[in-house]
Order: structure tokens, then C-alpha cells, then sequence
């Protein structure tokens, strides 16, 4: 309907195509009332809906957006954190990704870090401690993040090193298998 419409863009929202779209927005009028159901496409993923006053629309649908995707990504969070708590830090990681894709907070990054970190993806967790600085320069423990940076390098450089001699072995019993198929 035309009001419908008129408050939409009154709202700053484009409508037409969603190719290329992060969020959709449905809107379903019945009677004074539309509900309002959020999707997101990156994460093939429905937020949530509320109903609002048809009247109010334009002056709240920002609003009414905002506050179900916010409320998506405390419940994924929350689901993240029991998964973390749990050890299942491949499901931690793939669920604060998703809240922080959802409601890009620097302080998720923390998390996704520390998921990196416990799974032994020491350059991913190096990289993500960093985009958290960069996002929350004043940290109140940033010293702490710094410490955890450097002890992510340390084991980086671990890791390396026993990936280097590993290649080096192999090189090595290659080298004297066709040395002892030559004899």
C-alpha cells in the first residue's frame, strides 16, 4: 500500500531489488498493524519480527530494525559464549563470527581471538587481537591482549619451526630412498 511505501522511504530504506541487499525487510500490513521481519542474507539467516503501529512506520522502523537484529545477535552470542564454556571452540568461533557479522562490535573480536587462540590458529587469533585494538584503542586491557598477541606469536613461531624440520625429515628420507634405489 501507498502509506506503507511513503513511510518506508520516509524511513530511509530503499525497496525494490535486494540483490546485493546485507538485510531485507519484509513488511506485512493487517489492519492498523505491520510486522516488520528482518532477514539476513549474508548469513541466510531470519532475525526476528515485531509489529508495529502502521501509523508509526516511518518514525520507528529504523528503530524496530535495530532492536531485532541487536536482539539476534544477543542470543548468538549468548549461544556462543555457552559453546565456548563448553570447550566446542569450532562452534564458539563460528557463532561469535556470526554476531559480530550481525552487530559489528569490536569487543566480539575478543572472542573470535581467544576461539583462534584455543584451536591453535595462531595467525588468525593474532590478526583478530589486532582488529579488536585497532576498535577499542583505550582497552582497558590491552596490555593483556598485547601479552596474548606476543605468546601467538611464540607459538607461531613453534609451530613454524616443527613444520620446517618436519619438511626437512621428509626431504631427508627421500633423498636417502632414491640414493638407496639407485644401489
Amino acid at each position: 500500500n501507498r502509506s506503507i511505501a511513503a513511510a518506508v522511504a520516509k524511513a530511509g530504506f530503499a525497496t525494490g531489488s535486494t540483490d546485493g541487499a546485507q538485510r531485507v525487510i519484509t513488511l506485512t500490513a493487517k489492519g492498523g498493524t505491520v510486522v516488520v521481519a528482518v532477514t539476513d542474507t549474508e548469513a541466510h539467516l531470519a532475525l526476528g519480527t515485531k509489529a508495529i503501529k502502521a501509523k508509526d512506520l516511518a518514525k520507528n522502523l529504523t528503530k524496530t530494525v535495530d532492536a531485532i537484529t541487536t536482539a539476534k545477535a544477543k542470543a548468538v552470542f549468548a549461544e556462543a559464549n555457552q559453546h565456548y564454556s563448553l570447550g566446542e571452540f569450532d562452534q564458539a568461533l563460528a557463532s561469535y563470527s556470526l554476531a559480530y557479522r550481525l552487530q559489528p562490535l569490536p569487543a566480539f573480536l575478543f572472542n573470535i581471538a581467544q576461539c583462534h587462540r584455543k584451536l591453535g590458529h595462531y595467525r588468525d587469533a593474532i590478526a583478530m587481537y589486532q582488529n579488536y585494538l585497532v576498535g577499542v584503542p583505550d582497552a582497558p586491557h590491552g596490555d593483556v591482549v598485547e601479552s596474548l598477541i606476543q605468546e601467538a606469536r611464540e607459538r607461531q613461531a613453534e609451530e613454524d619451526q616443527r613444520t620446517a624440520a618436519q619438511a626437512k625429515l621428509a626431504a631427508d628420507l627421500e633423498a636417502k630412498r632414491i640414493e638407496a634405489e639407485k644401489n
